[in-house]
């Protein structure tokens, strides 16, 4: 794997990490307010996974397409898994 390759499958787990924080609050806002308002809170938090998800899954595929490895999907998809699992953990505080 050449230097470009893996700067490009970092960023692109960087910018999945981004999308997370574009539609949803922090890990921190979550353990201490949308847990307060129950279950709608919790719904809102988690309606922002969608378009998160979306968004990190087509830069994945963009970023493979363009460097012709599969790297950056991957990348794309532990990150999304790790801000899945964050998320959800703290929901349930």
């Amino acid at each position: 794997m050449g230097m470009e390759l893996a700067a490009l499958t970092v960023l692109t787990g960087a910018e999945c990490a981004h999308g997370f924080g574009a539609f949803a609050p922090s890990v921190f806002t979550i353990r201490t307010l949308a847990r307060e308002r129950g279950a709608e809170g919790i719904a809102h938090v988690r309606a922002g996974y969608v378009p998160a998800v979306i968004l990190g899954l087509i830069l994945g595929v963009t970023v493979s397409a363009i460097t012709d490895s599969p790297l950056p999907l991957i990348g794309a998809v532990l990150v999304i898994a790790v801000m899945l699992l964050a998320y959800e953990w703290a929901i349930r505080g």
